[in-house]
């Protein structure tokens, strides 16, 4: 019994912490209280914000993809973000606070407009909302975002956001028909540029091949037939001219025989001439041109024996005989003909290298004429896809200049909000009495932690080591005969009323304000 007795005066005695918060019931107390006070002030004088926001969905283009495709990209989050950008420009800004005359506080300080516009950005959230439903295996797409504005003033909050909800719409549909209007702009530059550079190498694909005549790929059977007949030719001439100087070799021997054993005085140069005349009419008669070798012949031997008849006038000497003349006059014709074949051959030769190289550089003119054409094939299938794609461009400029695209579509429009949307007054009380319970408590504990003096039998039998053989307790007597312990209960029961009461009526007033009229407001702005 004594060894119980002794554990239940060591153990866990609820009284203890009664009597610590009687004994330091002011370092509670004063700490909650000014936890409480200075949050409920700065709860009923921190001015109040208020937030207007639009919904804004990404309409789909009216017309069907399959039927009409757009001519501007897709990408959306590309085009919030561009947009976006250009909403919180400087100027834009800038000249949404002239037009709606914001920040004349800030104004008659005459603050930068750098300032003044900075400040503003900070109140303005455009962000992009969830999609309902995601697709991993497609690239985020935005379908609909949330454009805010925060303000004191309620109404001054849903007009800026309404006007920044406009100029986005505004800013889209203009980008939109830009870019259509860039679009068929460009492609009808390049069908342009497409057609002048065709124009260019159809004409030098035509000087090419009238510069290069004879020697293109459709050249080429005639070069070769032209060859082969030429190859032949030249053989028979060449036949027909080893012939005419062996001829010529036998008569000049003759002729040398013929003189050294004597001449003969028929021979008459005149008749001879009156003879080739005859033969060379009637080689006309047969239809030979002035090119045929009898007809270069005998135009060659007529011309002989004018100069023989020519020379006999001046002088009376005449040939010995009519046969050494006979001689003379066959050999001179070969010689004649001699010549006449050497050049014909020599023609034939030219003509047959002329051909030869024809055919030697026709791949080469092939392949330049192929470059040329395949050019030529290239920019025409490059001006049929470009026409194309001019009228689809042209049709895709007519759709968003008629506002048939892509557009933004506001769901939900921006208005006065009823309730600000900070400060949260109710929850400043609280987070200002927890505050101050919480530092009351660590008063408390620190002060009675730092307190040598005994209090318990635990505390000086902790302290001694030496057990405690009885205790006297406190038989302090107050007005009315009531005990010292009813006073401490009455004084923390009555605190604590004191501060419920008051927390109460203060977050009873922060509560209050945040549902005062949004009319108010519209009358402190007038």
């Amino acid at each position: 019994m004594a060894a119980a007795h002794d554990q239940g005066e060591l153990g866990f005695d609820p009284g203890e912490l009664w009597a610590v918060l009687g004994r330091r019931f002011w370092w509670l107390a004063i700490p909650s209280a000014l936890g409480l006070l200075i949050s409920g002030v700065l709860a009923l004088v921190w001015p109040a914000e208020y937030e207007s926001a639009a919904i804004v969905m990404v309409q789909p283009q009216d017309i069907p993809a399959h039927l009409v495709l757009p001519t501007v990209g897709t990408d959306t989050e590309a085009a919030f973000n561009s947009i976006r950008l250009r909403i919180l420009a400087r100027d834009r800004l800038s000249q949404i606070i002239d037009d709606l005359k914001l920040y004349p506080e800030m104004t008659e300080d005459k603050e930068p407009r750098e300032a003044i516009i900075r400040h503003m950005r900070t109140f303005i959230s455009i962000d992009p909302l969830p999609p309902a439903v995601v697709d991993p295996r497609k690239p985020v797409q935005i379908e609909s975002f949330r454009i805010a504005f925060r303000d004191r003033n309620a109404t001054t909050a849903r007009d800026v956001a309404s006007r920044l909800t406009q100029d986005f719409r505004a800013v889209n549909l203009d980008q939109r028909a830009g870019q259509a209007e860039g679009t068929s702009e460009f492609i009808l530059a390049e069908l342009q540029r497409a057609r002048q550079e065709q124009e260019r190498v159809g004409i030098e694909l035509s000087e090419y091949k009238e510069q290069h005549r004879g020697e293109l790929p459709e050249d080429m059977p005639i070069n070769q037939q032209r060859l082969a007949r030429l190859t032949s030719e030249i053989g028979q001439q060449q036949a027909v001219y080893k012939t005419s100087v062996g001829q010529v070799d036998r008569l000049k021997v003759e002729l040398d025989e013929l003189r050294a054993t004597g001449s003969d005085s028929s021979f008459d140069p005149a008749r001879r001439k009156q003879a080739a005349e005859l033969e060379l009419r009637q080689h006309r008669a047969l239809g030979k041109t002035e090119k045929h070798p009898d007809v270069l012949i005998t135009r060659k031997e007529i011309a002989q024996l004018e100069v023989m008849i020519a020379e006999a006038a001046d002088d009376d000497t005449r040939p010995a005989s009519y046969q050494e003349n006979s001689l003379v006059r066959e050999l001179r014709t070969h010689e004649v003909r001699v010549g006449v074949m050497q050049s014909e051959v020599a023609r034939i030769r030219k003509e047959i290298n002329m051909y030869e190289d024809r055919i030697i550089v026709t791949p080469r003119r092939g392949a330049e004429i192929g470059h040329l054409e395949a050019q030529y094939v290239s920019l025409t299938q490059a001006i049929w896809e470009l026409q194309s794609k001019r009228v689809a461009a042209d049709m895709g400029r007519a759709i968003e200049l008629a506002q048939k695209g892509e557009k933004f579509q506001v769901v939900e429009a921006a208005v006065i909000p009823e309730e600000p949307i900070s400060p949260n007054r109710p929850l400043f009380v609280l987070v200002g009495v927890a505050v101050g319970l919480l530092g009351g408590l660590s008063l408390l504990a620190a002060r009675e932690l730092a307190d040598e003096s005994f209090h318990t039998v635990r505390d000086l039998q902790g302290t001694l080591g030496l057990p405690v053989l009885g205790t006297i307790p406190s038989i302090d007597v107050v007005e009315g005969g009531s005990r010292n312990g009813n006073g401490v209960r009455r004084w923390i029961g009555t605190g604590l009323v004191v501060l419920a009461l008051g927390g109460g009526a203060l977050y009873a007033g922060a509560a209050g304000l945040d549902s005062e009229p949004v009319a108010a407001s519209e009358e402190s702005r007038v």
